[in-house]
């Protein structure tokens, strides 16, 4: 199935950051390479509440084109065999990005709309769902086509960063 897959400027063709690796779409930098950063704001999650979730130019480049971002439940697989996305991204988005998954409008997946060169830092408010308490991923695939890379022979980097829950119903102690 992967091989089947390219980049397209008019957003992410896939769903899960897992379906990148092996696909024609371009060439993986190491993890931790540093082409970019993700931060997020607070570090932790409280259910229904918001973080907001930024890309940052890293060592190399100071755009962005091609990006895939969300957050997943890793506790939980759904019924494509990857981890159940949660939660919602706010519109309105920065300029350039678009609230779907494989062409399909989505608020719980942020792509690219259009390929232009996408000004960053670029911010995200994601909005966690009130009902979960388990610990969180947010997985990004950020990729830099423009005008130094084709679509499908381009740099891209893979971010996986835990999101911690910081909910005051659930605590390790006992009074």
């Amino acid at each position: 199935m992967p091989a089947a897959i390219s980049a397209s400027s008019s957003g992410s063709p896939i769903c899960h950051v897992d379906q990148i690796i092996g696909c024609p779409m371009g060439f993986p930098v190491p993890v931790g390479a540093g082409i970019y950063t993700v931060q997020v704001t607070p570090a932790v999650y409280v259910p229904g509440e918001t973080v907001t979730i930024s890309v940052h130019p890293g060592n190399t480049f100071a755009l962005l084109n091609g990006l895939l971002l969300y957050v997943e439940r890793p506790d939980q697989i759904g019924g494509d065999g990857y981890p159940v996305k949660v939660g919602s991204f706010a519109t309105p988005l920065p300029a350039g990005v678009q609230a779907a998954c494989a062409f399909a409008p989505t608020a719980q997946v942020v792509t690219h709309d259009g390929g232009a060169d996408l000004a960053l830092p670029a911010s995200f408010i994601w909005t966690a769902p009130p009902d979960v308490h388990a610990p969180l991923r947010i997985r990004a695939m950020l990729l830099r086509a423009g005008g130094e890379f084709d679509w499908n022979d381009a740099p891209f980097e893979i971010v996986s960063l835990d999101l911690p829950s910081n909910d005051p119903v659930f605590s390790d102690s006992f009074e």
